[in-house]
């Protein structure tokens, strides 16, 4: 027959299917569980790979979903850490291995922070990074302000042009009217010394000839046309001469 404390002692052990109880606390003996009960220092290394790390809460729950298949609600972990509510000891290697440890390294206390020094080094890479990035944003930024700089210097010249533009459009305006003025008024000096180019004795003999044709019945536009003179020159010769000028229709 077994001793009756050994029948107690397996009722402790086995426990049964009853609510999560802290395992690491009932099961195990860590060499360093002197002072610190198990469960206390997994919650303390818990919280400390979590900051370290940087991931909130949620973070670490995602994962636990993810990757074990854990389905616990932040506050759920917000309790573990706090020593509310206890783990059992498939949610601890869970755990563990999402933060890439072993659950030796979740049970013990650092000693000479030896298991932080890969965190520390990662920790001064992403430092690094973050120095990099920076340096990179602070040289966008100063590129994007020159770029600013540049397209507002260029928009006041596209501002100045095109004021310009309307100006020498005006200046071009006012130059195609007085072009207009002065070639009307060559067109009149053009007539006007075409009447006086006739020397008086040309103009006996064109006059002579303008009579005659005029007799004829030619008109004094047609004349006007034909000798090169104005139409008023024409009229002039004739009525000098003496010449009965017949109606000329209008129009």
């Amino acid at each position: 027959m077994n001793p009756p404390g050994d029948a107690s002692k397996r009722q402790e052990t086995t426990g049964g299917d009853s609510a999560p109880k802290d395992l690491l606390v009932e099961m195990m003996d860590h060499p360093s569980t002197t002072r610190l009960r198990a469960g206390e220092i997994f919650r303390r290394r818990l919280l400390e790979f979590r900051r370290v790390r940087g991931w909130s809460q949620p973070d670490l729950v995602r994962r636990l979903a993810r990757e074990h298949d854990i389905d616990w609600h932040p506050t759920t972990l917000s309790k573990v850490e706090k020593g509310d509510r206890g783990i059992t000891l498939d949610e601890a290697v869970a755990i563990a291995s999402v933060f890439d440890v072993s659950l030796d390294q979740m049970l013990t206390l650092p000693r000479r922070d030896d298991e932080l020094v890969p965190l520390r080094e990662e920790i001064r890479d992403l430092q690094m990074q973050a120095a990099s990035v920076a340096t990179d944003f602070g040289r966008t930024t100063e590129e994007l302000r020159s770029f600013e700089l540049e397209s507002r210097s260029l928009q006041d010249r596209m501002i100045v042009a095109e004021k310009r533009r309307e100006q020498l459009a005006r200046e071009l305006d006012n130059t195609e009217n007085a072009l207009a003025r002065a070639y009307q008024m060559y067109e009149r000096l053009s007539t006007r010394m075409a009447d006086l180019r006739a020397a008086p004795l040309d103009k006996e003999s064109l006059a002579a000839a303008v009579m005659e044709r005029y007799k004829a019945g030619e008109s004094i536009r047609s004349l006007a046309r034909s000798t090169g003179r104005s139409y008023g020159f024409i009229h002039r010769v004739l009525t000098e001469a003496g010449i009965q000028l017949r109606h000329q229709p209008k129009g």
